[in-house]
C-alpha cells in the first residue's frame, strides 16, 4: 500500500528538479559559448545592425520629444491674460484714464519674440501655420496701436479699439491656443509611439 506524500516531500521534489535543471544548464553553458564562438560573425553583424537601428530610432524620438516639450512649455509662457491686459491698457489709453500707463507695446513685442522662438523650432505644418499667424497678427496689432495713437478723434479711436485691437487680440489668443493644442497632440502621439 502506497503512503500519501507529505508537503515536505513535494517541496523537496520541486526544489530538486530546479537544482538539477540549473546544474545541467551550468554544465552546458561552456559548450554553448564554444559553439557560438564558431558562428559569431553570423550573429554579430545582424545584431550590431539591429542595435544601431534601435539606437538611431531612440535618438530620433528623443530629439522630437524634447523639441515638442520645449515648444509646449515655451508656448505656455504666453501670458494667459494677454488679451485682457492689452485690451484694458488700450481702453485706458483711448479714454485717457488716470490708470493709463501708456501703450502696451512691450507686451506685444514679448509676444512677437515668443512667436519667433516657437516658429524657429516648430516642424509640423499646422503648428507652423498657427504660430506664423500669431506672429503676423502681433505685427499687425503693433501697427494698429501706432495708428490708434496717431488718431485724434475720440470716436475714431473708440472705433479702432473695438474693430482692430479687440479683434486682433482675440485672434492672437485663439491661434496661440491652437498652436498649444497641435503641439500637445503631437507630444501625446509621440509618447504613445514610444510607450
Amino acid at each position: 500500500m502506497e503512503q500519501p506524500r507529505k508537503q515536505t516531500d513535494i517541496a523537496l521534489t520541486i526544489s530538486g528538479r530546479l537544482a538539477a535543471s540549473c546544474a545541467v544548464t551550468y554544465m552546458a553553458l561552456p559548450t554553448l559559448l564554444f559553439l557560438l564562438g564558431w558562428v559569431r560573425p553570423l550573429f554579430s553583424i545582424p545584431a550590431a545592425a539591429a542595435v544601431a537601428a534601435a539606437s538611431g530610432l531612440l535618438v530620433r524620438y528623443n530629439s522630437r520629444y524634447k523639441n515638442l516639450l520645449y515648444n509646449v512649455t515655451t508656448a505656455s509662457e504666453f501670458n494667459q491674460d494677454f488679451k485682457t491686459t492689452i485690451d484694458l491698457k488700450m481702453y485706458y489709453y483711448v479714454i485717457e484714464s488716470q490708470y493709463s500707463d501708456g501703450l502696451p507695446l512691450e507686451e506685444v513685442r514679448a509676444a512677437q519674440q515668443l512667436a519667433e522662438e516657437l516658429l524657429s523650432t516648430t516642424t509640423e505644418k499646422d503648428s507652423s501655420m498657427a504660430i506664423s499667424s500669431v506672429l503676423s497678427l502681433c505685427h499687425n496689432l503693433e501697427e494698429k496701436i501706432y495708428q490708434l495713437r496717431d488718431t485724434d478723434s475720440y470716436d475714431e479711436r473708440q472705433s479702432q479699439l473695438e474693430n482692430n485691437i479687440y479683434v486682433l487680440t482675440a485672434l492672437i489668443q485663439e491661434y496661440m491656443y491652437n498652436y498649444l493644442y497641435y503641439e500637445a497632440a503631437r507630444l501625446n502621439v509621440l509618447q504613445s509611439q514610444i510607450g
